[in-house]
């Protein structure tokens, strides 16, 4: 579990299995956010290209995604 940060004030948080970072990724904007850990937690990064490869190839990669997202989250 994460929790979001802005001048230091919670504003938010996410769980397993959710996203964050998504406007920065799209857009190449400046975070909005910091991030930080409040239990034990693994991440999975991707930068802006696969990203947007994934988006572009959504219905072809859907599954095999949320295969490797299940794996990740097993490990």
């Amino acid at each position: 579990e994460v929790q979001f940060e802005v001048d230091g004030v919670k504003v938010g948080r996410a769980g397993p299995g959710m996203s964050f970072g998504e406007q920065g990724l799209l857009y190449a904007c400046k975070r909005q956010a910091s991030v930080r850990a409040v239990v034990p937690t693994q991440l999975f990064r991707l930068d802006q290209i696969t990203y947007r490869y994934f988006l572009q190839n959504q219905r072809k990669f859907h599954t095999a995604w949320k295969q490797t997202m299940r794996t990740i989250m097993a490990m």
